[in-house]
């Protein structure tokens, strides 16, 4: 389930860089290298004391996956690992919370003009090729293959985004909102002044 990572228990059933466990608000899985081999366990990230490997983890993670690593409590090696919610403290899934969180999300990346909005709503008004049309009116209805979108429908994805890994991919993220799409629409601007001047 989109939202759920593993809460480390016994660490003898988390896979280091299969499962999703790393703390953080847009992906719960490594996206560092794996250094320590694919099919390595959490357990591995100990000492022989119990307590997280600081030397190893330094030099096999991200600075950032770092500090949520040692972030986590050390676990039990009597409480089984174990599926959580990550979105409530109590770790537990409601539908009410689920609903929440997904409406935060997508209202992150929302425009604040109005007038954007009421442009959305009426896209076979439009003087577009057809299929543009059509591409505009999946985008009105939410039926593009965004990874928040692929998430709810049951599929396990990774919901952030998969060119700028900063945000999840919501539709409006994917669209404005993806720092690493800014160029994109920077150079087919420039491209659309440079055909018309040729045209002209």
């Amino acid at each position: 389930m989109a939202g759920s990572r593993w809460r480390i228990g016994t660490r003898s059933s988390v896979s280091i860089y299969k499962d999703r466990w790393i703390p953080r608000s847009f992906s719960f899985a490594v996206q560092s290298p794996p250094v320590l081999g694919e099919n390595s366990l959490v357990s591995s990230l100990f000492t022989a004391l119990g307590s997280w490997n600081d030397q190893l983890i330094w030099s096999s993670f991200s600075s950032e996956e770092t500090k949520a690593i040692l972030s986590l409590p050390r676990g039990s090696s009597r409480v089984d690992d174990s599926l959580l919610w990550h979105y409530d403290k109590s770790g537990r899934y409601s539908m009410r919370r689920g609903y929440k969180h997904g409406r935060a999300l997508l209202s992150q990346d929302a425009p604040s003009s109005s007038t954007v909005v009421a442009w959305w709503k009426s896209p076979w008004k439009l003087h577009v090729p057809h299929k543009v049309r059509i591409f505009l009116w999946r985008v009105c209805h939410n039926w593009i293959p965004t990874m928040w979108n692929l998430a709810s429908r049951g599929l396990q994805v990774e919901l952030q985004c998969p060119i700028c890994s900063k945000k999840p991919e919501t539709t409006m993220h994917a669209l404005w909102g993806c720092s690493g799409l800014k160029q994109l629409w920077k150079v087919c601007y420039f491209l659309k002044d440079f055909v018309w001047r040729v045209a002209r």
